[in-house]
């Protein structure tokens, strides 16, 4: 079972971004709801990536797509635990927290998804996106 991951890639980066901007303002409520989406992304990753790495193993011709697979749902799970660190940060949401908010989102850099088409002069953190810097993918 291969997943189509540009396609969700792309939906979720859409809308992480208006989250982002709604975050500034209503970050009591969306900062709750960004850690749930986060949980949920964890627990997602995690099992697939598992699934992936189990069909890989028992697999008589092992297909070299499951383990690429299992990456990008590893990606998903370290793009949770981003997003629940942000919404903790929204949630709390005193001025210190919009700084820190401001300096993610125009300065460092950004947490692409895997497929997300990154801007240009945007870093990526996420270690498994193709254009991530080498000294930081993981693979």
């Amino acid at each position: 079972m291969n997943l189509d991951f540009s396609a969700l890639d792309n939906i979720s980066a859409r809308v992480e971004k208006g989250a982002n901007f709604a975050g500034y303002i209503l970050g009591f409520a969306t900062g709750p709801l960004r850690i749930v989406v986060g949980k949920v992304q964890m627990i997602m990753g995690a099992l697939f990536s598992l699934g992936y790495l189990i069909m890989h193993a028992i697999s008589r011709h092992p297909d070299p797509e499951l383990l690429d697979n299992a990456k990008e749902s590893a990606g998903y799970t370290m793009h949770g635990a981003a997003n629940i660190l942000r919404g903790a940060v929204e949630t709390v949401n005193l001025l210190g927290g919009i700084f820190l908010l401001l300096i993610y989102d125009f300065g460092i850099g950004r947490f692409h998804y895997s497929y997300e088409v990154k801007e240009s002069g945007v870093e990526t953190l996420n270690p498994f996106h193709p254009d991530a810097h080498p000294r930081g993918r993981f693979v």
